[in-house]
């Protein structure tokens, strides 16, 4: 029987983890999305032994993607309503916005559009 050694090479590590950083969102996003799905489908096609002593365990692992899913929609939800709540208000955007719509009718009127008033 042949054994081996895993060496740890730090250079190997230092190049996958400036890889992981070069990666966009989505890259990573969708990679750890597929590592997930992965070992979640090994586990419940029962590629990998499981215990099943412990139903809760169980039950709790055949539902993480539900669970996760939920939690992600937690999440995003508290984000959205976060950035909402700490809007800062653009008094000089919202002065050119009004400019340039008063420009745009004045536009529209001299090419001879109607408006409703």
């Amino acid at each position: 029987m042949k054994s081996f050694t895993v060496q740890s090479n730090p250079e190997l590590l230092n190049s996958c983890i400036q890889f992981l950083y070069e990666m966009k969102r989505s890259q990573l996003i969708i990679s750890f999305f597929l590592t997930f799905l992965t070992i979640w489908m090994s586990i419940v096609y029962c590629v990998v032994r499981f215990p099943k002593t412990n139903g809760i365990l169980y039950h709790l692992m055949l539902y993480s993607p539900l669970l996760l899913a939920l939690v992600f929609g937690v999440y995003s939800f508290s984000v959205i309503a976060y950035n909402i709540i700490t809007f800062r208000e653009c008094p000089q955007a919202a002065l050119e916005l009004q400019n340039d719509l008063k420009l745009a009718k004045d536009r529209l009127i001299r090419d001879g559009f109607e408006f409703d008033e």
